[in-house]
């Protein structure tokens, strides 16, 4: 069973009980109980207990991560659940063919963050979601690319420091509400004029569709460059560079998308 905080066990229990049948608040029970109480609910009423369960896990986690300082490294996956996640150097598919990451990881500062969940919440009236490609990207894995593809116009030279390795910087795109992604033209790391932003030989759908990303992206604060339509930098702070990694774990982010 998943590992829930004493407050989300109680009400757990009290859910299970199905309110009429717990008079007093109760203690903090241990899991042991918890399946014992939801045992006892109707076999329909399981699966929402366990699915409330966890959505409150998930608004405690958010809520202890939103009160942490602007530069503090944060899972996008535990900020934006909904998005969809497919972190391509954590694979062979992507232009290097070769896995770069350990395991997948999608991280950001908290400030960036915050200004993706904004993104998010006016897609979800749109019926709309992001998709990740890359987030935060070590010092290392940049040295990778760089000795892979030494093209400034596609891989920021090491030496300077790449926005991605800062936390900065995004590669992302839009799905529809099945997890679609919309028609941007070319795939993610396609080095060619067709992904440049300038390019005017798309269709309308396309164009359409660069223009909705792109006006999302840049009115929550975030900037383009010309050669890739995926990549977004977060302008309003500058963070250092960085060569942290992430820890790989069972719990690490399982690819969605």
């Amino acid at each position: 069973m998943d590992k829930f905080s004493p407050l989300l066990l109680s009400l757990l229990f009290l859910v299970a009980c199905q309110g009429g049948a717990v008079k007093e608040r109760t203690e903090s029970k241990s899991e042991e109980e918890i399946d014992s109480a939801v045992s006892l609910a109707p076999a329909e009423d399981t699966a929402f207990l366990y699915a409330e369960a966890r959505r409150l896990r998930q608004l405690e986690i958010r809520d202890s991560l939103l009160s942490l300082e602007d530069s503090a490294w944060v899972d996008l996956t535990e900020l934006i659940p909904q998005a969809d996640y497919e972190i391509r150097y954590a694979t062979s598919n992507n232009f290097m063919e070769l896995q770069v990451y350990a395991c997948p990881g999608c991280y950001t500062r908290l400030a960036v963050a915050k200004s993706l969940m904004a993104v998010q919440q006016n897609l979800d009236s749109m019926g709309l979601g992001l998709k990740f490609f890359d987030c935060y990207r070590p010092s290392a894995a940049q040295w990778a690319l760089w000795k892979k593809t030494p093209d400034p116009r596609y891989v920021h030279p090491p030496k300077q420091g790449s926005m991605h390795s800062r936390g900065n910087a995004l590669d992302l795109s839009l799905v529809d509400s099945l997890g679609r992604e919309l028609d941007m033209g070319t795939p993610f790391d396609y080095f060619g004029k067709e992904a440049y932003w300038s390019y005017t030989q798309h269709s309308e759908e396309v164009n359409k569709n660069r223009k909705l990303l792109r006006q999302q992206m840049q009115a929550a604060g975030f900037s383009t460059i010309r050669t890739e339509w995926w990549h977004f930098v977060y302008k309003a702070q500058r963070f250092p560079l960085s060569n942290w990694q992430w820890s790989c774990s069972s719990d690490s982010l399982e690819q969605k998308g």
